[in-house]
């Protein structure tokens, strides 16, 4: 384990049993929650994060609900704006790798472009989730990346960043807008 995991590791079990020992002791309880907060926010920043690490994150957040019925801290994320920028239609590899009766005709129709929905919390909009949850799917780690403060390299406004379906066939190009 990368020694930057190993201090991850001690920080959430330290902030989890301050926690947890402190039943009713709003002020500790408090001062955990931000502890595992903050620590969530680095370790989505950080790159070298194994995936253990994360899962003991999200079960010490899991532990602290249950015990004092608070939302998981994974399920708060600040809000982020998904437009649809652009849907395209490759039609050379449609005829190159599609059978004659599995070919689309055009571009996604479950969006248009200019179409926007807001997310504030980790689930899918409805109406976005509703016209196709392999987009979603598709998008859902670039949106919590975004949300948590991560910007691509070299773009010339901080907080946007690009992400698109995989139906390469006929993909859909969104922009992820973190806002406040």
């Amino acid at each position: 384990m990368h020694l930057k995991n190993a201090r991850f590791m001690h920080s959430i079990d330290h902030a989890c049993d301050v926690c947890l020992e402190g039943k009713g002791k709003r002020k500790s309880r408090m001062h955990a929650r931000d502890r595992m907060d903050s620590l969530l926010i680095k370790m989505n920043r950080c790159l070298c994060v194994r995936r253990d690490v994360v899962g003991s994150l999200i079960y010490k957040s899991w532990q602290i609900q249950k015990e004092f019925g608070e939302p998981p801290l994974a399920m708060k994320i600040p809000r982020c704006k998904i437009t649809v920028l652009k849907r395209t239609f490759h039609q050379d590899l449609v005829n190159t790798y599609l059978k004659e009766g599995c070919k689309p005709q055009g571009p996604c129709e479950c969006f248009q472009e200019g179409q926007e929905f807001i997310v504030d919390s980790s689930k899918a909009p409805g109406e976005f989730y509703n016209r196709c949850p392999w987009a979603w799917a598709d998008i859902y780690k670039t949106i919590l990346s975004v949300a948590s403060g991560a910007n691509t390299i070299g773009a010339k406004q901080p907080g946007i960043v690009l992400a698109g379906c995989n139906d390469w066939f006929r993909p859909v190009i969104f922009k992820i807008e973190r806002l406040g």
